[in-house]
């Protein structure tokens, strides 16, 4: 119980760690312990309908929640409704999150969310359901950032300045245990632009030392716009985030799989590539990945899409069962020879969609399902000897992770530069001793730069590169590995 608590809290944190490189529209975790009447419209049922904040003292984000049932289970059906009215005129990309709870709530069609476009005067069809009947009951998680834009845009409507997202529920029952219960609770709903990122400059690699999904990656929805999965899999015990608690190298991994024990649920993570550069001659990925007594299902996976997400077709089949369970193990596949193989091309909106599929979570209670994922790195060769760099001038200051990481004995360490800037970069242990010089104070134009490292003479271990250029600083993790 303790492993999957500390999985629950590491879920938790990187969802709010991530919201820190979103664009926030709106967020409420109810803590003032009453509805704010600019955003937020209760209205409850007829028969004993109630929709309110109240004291929880399960919620995972501090003291109050939103409570959605019955005050008794007289009246017969009854549905809630709780409307979110906002203004996203002028918005092109809007997602939806928040925490759930099904306190042992039937699914029915009008459990559910629906949109408007004109302050409530009217809703069009329901926009997503919710299958709380499906879910593990009486415990909170969470779904992965629902596609508000891609929903209205679906539905014939408009992000306007009266915008309305309205969650409802509907039941006969109470929250009494008493063999007849029905009701949802809701916590910590925010509304925000994703920052999504597609990667440009390769070698790409990414060890995770970052602590968090930097933003070429994103909790996926398996089922929407494209469906990677079995249908009515999608279920709020999906988890996906950064762990210390199985990394291949260093200190952090990826895992995919669940928060707890149930029905078969689907999750799933994206890599967001721009691959459209004409001089592309193949794209190689490589990744690290240990099975946590997953058992292979068609739906354990790698997916890619050229389209934005829009369609996929399956890229590798991940086969679990046949791998010692809990050993990381390589996994190097050609992604351009696929993508040719299906007569596509190769696009500025390319997706690598790493998915996983199971019951059981990674509670060591004899049913367990989950991977980690580490070292993720995409290579890219050209069909001339001149390399991606220094093609065009970048937008932005950046110093990308070294390639290979872990290496033995050197590595490539890139860095881009939008304007001319006097740079250095210097190698340091981790007690902060420095250990090479690779540039100081040197006048470079803009563009994009790849210096090799040779550790030859140094011992196995975590070291820091760190670069200034003008009045950027930098630092990234790598590890020399013999």
């Amino acid at each position: 119980m303790k492993r999957l608590l500390m999985f629950i809290i590491l879920i938790m944190s990187f969802t709010r760690v991530d919201a820190i490189a979103q664009q926030t529209i709106f967020f409420d975790s109810f803590e003032t312990g009453a509805f704010n009447s600019t955003f937020w419209r209760p209205i409850p049922g007829p028969n004993n309908g109630v929709v309110q904040v109240g004291l929880d003292n399960t919620t995972p984000a501090e003291f109050f929640s939103v409570i959605m049932g019955k005050n008794n289970d007289g009246g017969g059906n009854n549905t809630n409704e709780l409307q979110l009215h906002l203004d996203l005129s002028g918005r092109e990309q809007v997602a939806l999150t928040f925490f759930v709870k099904s306190f042992f709530d039937e699914s029915g069609p009008f459990d559910a969310f629906y949109l408007s476009d004109n302050g409530g005067a009217s809703f069009a069809p329901r926009a997503y359901q919710f299958r709380t009947g499906d879910w593990v009951q009486n415990a909170w998680g969470m779904l992965p950032p629902i596609d508000i834009d891609g929903l209205a845009r679906d539905l014939g409507l408009k992000l306007t300045s009266t915008f309305v997202i309205s969650f409802r529920q509907f039941g006969t029952g109470d929250f009494n245990t008493g063999g007849d219960e029905d009701g949802l609770i809701f916590d910590a709903i925010r509304v925000e632009k994703p920052n999504t990122t597609y990667i440009s400059r390769f070698p790409f690699s990414d060890g995770f030392e970052s602590t968090r999904l930097d933003s070429m990656w994103k909790w996926a929805n398996p089922t929407y716009p494209a469906l990677t999965t079995e249908a009515g899999t999608l279920r709020i015990e999906g988890v996906a985030g950064v762990s210390t608690t199985r990394p291949h190298n260093a200190f952090y991994s990826v895992f995919l799989g669940k928060r707890a024990d149930g029905q078969p649920t689907t999750s799933a993570l994206d890599l967001h590539l721009d691959l459209s550069a004409p001089q592309i001659k193949r794209v190689t990925l490589r990744f690290w990945i240990a099975d946590f007594f997953d058992d292979t299902q068609d739906y354990d996976a790698l997916y890619f899409s050229n389209d934005g997400g829009e369609s996929f077709f399956k890229l590798y089949q991940l086969t679990p069962s046949n791998w010692q369970d809990n050993v990381y193990r390589e996994i190097v596949v050609n992604v351009s020879d696929s993508v040719a193989a299906h007569k596509l091309k190769l696009t500025n909106r390319c997706i690598i969609r790493f998915q996983q599929f199971g019951t059981a979570d990674f509670d060591t209670g004899g049913e367990e399902d989950g991977i980690f994922i580490d070292d993720v790195s995409v290579v890219v060769d050209f069909n001339s000897a001149v390399e991606n760099k220094g093609r065009s001038i970048p937008d932005v200051f950046a110093l990308e992770q070294n390639y290979p990481n872990p290496f033995n004995p050197s590595t490539q360490i890139s860095f881009a530069l939008p304007s001319a800037q006097k740079v250095t970069l210097k190698v340091f242990d981790l007690s902060g001793k420095e250990i090479a010089t690779l540039l100081d104070n040197e006048p470079k134009a803009a563009g994009t730069y790849e210096l090799t490292f040779d550790a030859k003479n140094l011992p196995s271990g975590v070291y820091l590169y760190k670069l200034r250029a003008g009045e950027y600083f930098a630092t990234r993790k790598m590890i020399l590995l013999r």
